[in-house]
């Protein structure tokens, strides 16, 4: 969330008390008569959004040059609408924020910041109820416009004039399809996620667990298995096979030092956290702020891949002799659509990918595949499936490390 020129940064959660939430019309002593007439201004003015949007790239570009950008070259169409539309306010003097909304019970809400993982902050911008019932705002929005500081008896700022929702024309919110009504099918559009020759971890992955758009996967994986860099290593490969997918990491019941781990390895990705050191309703509303705000997205058109660790939709710890999480895992593993199993004797031998092939599988893989490639793959399963799990990754990884791709390799099968 950012805020100019002024910003205020203190990770304590605060939970605002009625009576300090800014009022939404009105003036009071100390908030001065040149502010409030141009905050009024503001409030009537357009900058345009709508027509920023009909322009091509090329003329975007001129009018960056002529209103004396910076940083522009480079930008994609949106992010260079975006940086001229913020440019705009500013010069008018006024401070222009940005956040993710969440709309609490009582009818109003709040931009939290990504940079909190959407944690309650002194710095969050009040967004009124009016403003919220005007565009049908909902939790997850993405909300960009002019704010106003606090005036004397409030605490935080306030969202002036909605400029932009999800980076985009807000009167258009209204013509989205809601994620609810959207219609669930079986992935079909692939995401790729070998990279280079020697990234072998992610070519296994690729040829024993295909994964693609709208996947619901779940790693199924003992203590000190590999899991965690294993995430890593996918959140990097779809970051660049598919740089128009949104990734984001959200990271559940962690330890601090991993989150920091998380972000200096994926530096691409959104990364949010709620360490083992907070309660379990923290966990509960960061997780729900990260799928409403995935939601929101899918509904502008965007791809959105999440990777959870440590919640069982995404990573599911067995083998720890916990009851619980073998409950949990049972309850779970059916509801996805690709398990991937990690084995704690590779590990020991220090073989990676620690894949249990055998155990591991993507359903409906011949949406994702190509014919001729599902020949291959299935044919090189029939094979690993009758040596034991040490043997059979460690074939596979010594006949990848021979070729420079896995259609190579799949090429150079003898299928009789």
């Amino acid at each position: 969330m950012a805020k100019t020129p002024h910003s205020v940064k203190n990770s304590k959660p605060l939970r605002p008390p009625a009576r300090s939430r800014p009022k939404e019309d009105g003036k009071s002593e100390g908030f001065d008569e040149e502010a409030h007439t141009r905050y009024e201004q503001a409030k009537r003015s357009d900058l345009h959004i709508a027509e920023l949007q009909k322009m091509t790239v090329a003329e975007l570009h001129t009018i960056a040059k002529e209103e004396k950008l910076e940083d522009y070259a480079g930008l994609k169409k949106q992010d260079l609408v975006f940086h001229i539309l913020r440019n705009r306010v500013q010069a008018n003097g006024l401070m222009f924020g940005e956040g993710v909304l969440e709309v609490l019970p009582d009818g109003f809400g709040f931009l939290r910041s990504p940079d909190y993982s959407y944690m309650p902050s002194p710095d969050d911008i009040y967004v009124s109820p009016s403003q919220i019932r005007r565009f049908g705002l909902r939790t997850g929005h993405v909300v960009a416009g002019q704010i106003r500081p606090p005036k004397n008896d409030e605490r935080y700022f306030a969202m002036l004039k909605v400029e932009a929702v999800n980076y985009d024309n807000p009167e258009i919110l209204s013509e989205k399809v809601v994620f609810e009504d959207l219609t669930p099918l079986f992935p079909d559009d692939r995401l790729l996620l070998e990279t280079t020759s020697d990234e072998l971890d992610m070519r296994v992955v690729d040829l024993i667990t295909p994964i693609g758009k709208g996947q619901r996967g779940l790693i199924v994986s003992p203590p000190r298995a590999g899991k965690t860099v294993l995430l890593q290593k996918m959140a990097n490969a779809v970051l660049k096979n598919a740089p128009e997918c949104v990734v984001i990491i959200l990271l559940i019941d962690e330890r601090p030092e991993e989150v920091t781990d998380m972000q200096r390895n994926v530096p691409g990705a959104e990364v949010i956290s709620s360490t083992f050191d907070e309660p379990s309703s923290r966990h509960v509303q960061v997780a729900e702020m990260v799928i409403e705000k995935s939601k929101r997205l899918v509904e502008y058109g965007k791809d959105v891949v999440i990777f959870l660790d440590s919640i069982i939709l995404a990573t599911a710890l067995i083998d720890t002799g916990s009851r619980m999480d073998e409950v949990i895992f049972e309850e779970f593993k059916g509801t996805g659509n690709m398990e991937l199993h990690l084995d704690r004797r590779l590990m020991d031998k220090r073989v990676f990918p620690a894949l249990d092939i055998s155990g591991s599988g993507t359903r409906k893989e011949e949406l994702l595949l190509d014919p001729d490639e599902l020949r291959y793959v299935w044919a090189l399963r029939r094979v690993l499936t009758e040596m034991n799990v040490v043997e059979s990754i460690q074939l596979l990884r010594g006949r990848l490390e021979k070729v420079k791709s896995n259609a190579e390799f799949l090429l150079s099968m003898n299928l009789s």
